[in-house]
């Protein structure tokens, strides 16, 4: 192989390692916020069950 060949073979494995790694970062984000959303809701309930059973 020629270099040329092996720069544009090396150039299309560094993208595509970049773009995974962006997927990555964006589901792991998107995963966190719904973590926060289900610990804010499960405050939330457990607020209103300890309200309930007091009374």
């Amino acid at each position: 192989m020629n270099l040329g060949k092996v720069r544009e073979i090396v150039l299309l494995f560094l993208i595509g390692i970049f773009i995974y790694f962006s997927d990555v970062l964006v589901l792991a984000n998107a995963i966190a916020q719904k973590n926060k959303t289900l610990r804010a809701m499960v405050t939330t309930l457990s607020k209103k069950m300890d309200t309930a059973s007091a009374q």
